[in-house]
């Protein structure tokens, strides 16, 4: 008995080795940035803390069709929220986030830039929109998830249509990390999203 007991022990300990070693990249990068480099003063966009876990949201690929935001984990994502036909704004902002995402350099494949709309775009629309963003994800939600998607986005005492038009990073283990507004400077997301690679051990 006292054998099985201390096989258990010893077990639990394995267990609890493995867990530290995995996630003590995670907590040392998160620390570093919110202690060691005082990120949330520096960083350009809208910190949210702490991290907010996404819940999963179902949506419509343009080119794969059915998928989940889970299936996107393990990359960091750049993720614009919009509404009917993407205008010239759109388009415009579309094509900032995936610059962004080119002008990271060998850090390229670790960032995924994506855009949720509410309703699938036409075949002209979907041409320009691929346009802007010719490595990205194109996608539909219907108006379950796009609700649920919405409320996590939202901040305390925000609506719906505040959400809306914004840019959100999200760390590749489905954390909302950042929002940026409308009209946010490209090159104060790319220095965000540089620092978060240059210290994150995931993704």
């Amino acid at each position: 008995m006292q054998a099985e007991q201390s096989g258990k022990k010893g077990s639990r300990w394995t267990l609890a080795i493995l867990l530290a070693v995995f996630l003590a990249p995670l907590v040392g990068g998160w620390s570093w940035f919110y202690f060691g480099e005082n990120f949330s003063r520096k960083n350009h966009g809208t910190l949210y803390e702490p991290v907010r876990p996404l819940e999963n949201i179902a949506f419509s690929d343009e080119r794969d069709g059915a998928r989940t935001l889970d299936t996107l984990r393990g990359v960091w994502l750049l993720v614009y929220v919009g509404e009917g036909a993407c205008d010239d704004d759109c388009l415009r902002r579309l094509d900032a986030i995936s610059r962004v995402r080119i002008s990271l350099s060998k850090n390229i494949d670790r960032v995924m830039p994506v855009y949720l709309s509410d309703d699938a775009p036409d075949a002209g629309a979907a041409a320009r929109i691929r346009s802007a963003l010719p490595t990205g994800i194109i996608g539909s939600v219907d108006a379950e998830n796009r609700a649920a998607l919405l409320r996590q986005l939202a901040r305390e005492g925000e609506n719906a249509r505040q959400v809306l038009h914004r840019v959100y990073l999200i760390d590749p283990i489905g954390n909302l990390v950042l929002s940026y507004e409308p009209g946010a400077d490209p090159a104060g997301i790319r220095k965000d999203l540089a620092r978060l690679l240059r210290v994150s051990q995931i993704g």
